[in-house]
């Protein structure tokens, strides 16, 4: 667009030249006609008067030729006077060329300024149409230069869009967050519920097996006592009737708390791995809030998959030192590294992504004996710069009373 309007006025400032030079012009050529006539008018004149002379001179030439004649003593003088009037007539004769020759030469610059006039003219008509082809340019980049506004415009209008949609994603994630908060909180509520749930479950258990071992003592009294007397056998019948139906009813309510407990386990594992969607940099992990300490020391089912859940939620955490934690003075690492080397490599491989997301779903039971056992689960990993999906299984050993990671292994 500059380039343009540089061109357009270079154009116009050479027209504008042109047009000057060429009034000088005209002005020049004006002047050199008036002059020329001028001269021309003092040629007629000088003409006339040279004619006028000449026929005078020749009048007094003949006049003395004849005075001569008559008196040859007079012959002297009008010899002299004859020559002065022929000189006199050669200069007027030689003015009279000189006026024409200065009149052709006007004539020859007119004809002069009447061809650079005809040049000027013909440049000036180049430098008007180089005007207007610039003008033509000056409006086809002015052209372009309003779509290519139109163009920021739109542009501008797309990134506040955008910042809009920012925003309202942002605005999103605090909710989801909010969300997530709430049913971390549910989920431990539900947690020490289980806890309990389960503490009362054991209590129940060991109260329905000392009651059961009661009853049946008092049973086998019973019986004892019907073999040595027929007549108490229909006391002895109705006291067994009655302990059988304390049993069967001890033994309903035992099933019961052990259904609840069951149906808090399930709920709260549901409440832990709903997935929070839409929210940049929330971890998602099938755990409470807040993990156990690495490693339990009840060796049940539900106890070997918290101790998994802790492990992710350390990883989710990028809490190395507790991630570590998990795994056994035995774990062997993979690819011939050193315990140190591993150990460093996972602290790096945590430390830098910007969030990191696990979640883990179990596939199967724990399958082992009581002191080491394996467990298998699906892993999603996810974090700012890659993400995958494999099967896992976790050989755990028990040291000192807790869990421990001896082997880890990615199914094909």
């Amino acid at each position: 667009m500059k380039a343009a309007e540089s061109a357009g006025e270079s154009a116009e400032s050479e027209r504008v030249r042109l047009a000057g030079e060429l009034a000088s012009v005209k002005e020049d050529s004006v002047r050199n006609e008036t002059e020329r006539v001028r001269l021309a008018a003092a040629l007629a004149t000088q003409k006339e008067e040279s004619a006028r002379k000449e026929e005078a001179l020749s009048g007094r030439v003949a006049s003395l030729e004849g005075a001569a004649a008559s008196s040859g003593r007079a012959s002297d003088a009008v010899e002299r006077e004859r020559d002065r009037l022929a000189e006199e007539l050669r200069l007027t004769r030689e003015s009279l060329v000189a006026a024409e020759s200065k009149v052709t030469t006007s004539e020859s610059s007119g004809a002069t300024l009447t061809a650079r006039v005809g040049e000027l003219e013909k440049e000036l008509s180049t430098a008007r149409s180089a005007v207007a082809a610039g003008s033509q340019t000056a409006e086809s980049r002015g052209a372009e230069m309003a779509s290519l506004r139109a163009e920021l415009a739109t542009a501008v209008s797309s990134l506040r869009a955008a910042e809009l949609a920012v925003e309202s994603a942002e605005s999103e994630r605090a909710r989801l967050m909010g969300e997530l908060a709430s049913a971390e909180a549910d989920s431990v509520r539900k947690e020490a519920e289980r806890v309990r749930l389960a503490a009362a479950l054991a209590t129940k258990g060991e109260e329905s097996a000392r009651t059961e071992e009661a009853f049946s003592a008092r049973v086998a009294a019973l019986e004892g006592a019907a073999a040595g007397s027929e007549r108490a056998s229909d006391a002895v019948e109705a006291e067994r009737d009655r302990l059988a139906e304390e049993l069967r009813a001890t033994r309903e309510r035992l099933v019961a708390a052990e259904s609840k407990v069951s149906e808090t386990r399930l709920a709260a594992a549901q409440a832990a791995a709903e997935p929070v969607e839409n929210a940049p940099g929330v971890v998602e992990v099938i755990t409470p809030a807040e993990p156990p300490a690495p490693g339990v020391a009840d060796s049940s089912e539900g106890d070997i998959e918290a101790t998994v859940r802790a492990w992710a939620k350390a990883w989710s955490d990028q809490r190395p030192d507790d991630y570590l934690a998990f795994y056994s003075r035995r774990f062997v690492p993979p690819g011939g590294l050193t315990r140190a080397n591993w150990e460093k490599q996972r602290r790096d491989r945590i430390d830098r992504p910007r969030f990191i997301r696990v979640a883990v779903a179990f596939s199967g039971r724990a399958r082992g004996a009581d002191e080491q056992v394996s467990v298998s689960f699906v892993q999603k990993y996810e974090s700012d710069g890659y993400r995958d999906s494999v099967t896992k299984t976790l050989v755990l050993a028990k040291e000192d009373g807790v869990w421990g990671i001896v082997e880890e292994r990615v199914e094909p």
